[in-house]
């Protein structure tokens, strides 16, 4: 029962950070639609620790640096 509480959780907070880089980050971050991105969760998930953070990787598309 437990795991599922935490799946559901995650999966709010996943789903609370794309609607976030959506909504607020489009014009300015310009991600990779349609690509692989990566979630990482702490060894002990605790949404009641603010020290707890999930972190969602995204693909961004880079100009390379100019380094002349």
């Amino acid at each position: 029962m437990r795991n599922s509480i935490y799946k559901v959780e995650i999966d709010y907070a996943t789903n609370e950070a794309w609607y976030y880089i959506e909504s607020s980050l489009q014009l300015t971050l310009p991600y990779e639609r349609n690509d692989l991105y990566v979630e990482v969760y702490p060894l002990d998930i605790s949404f009641n620790d603010p020290f707890t953070k999930i972190q969602l990787w995204i693909p961004v598309k880079q100009s390379p640096y100019d380094e002349d």
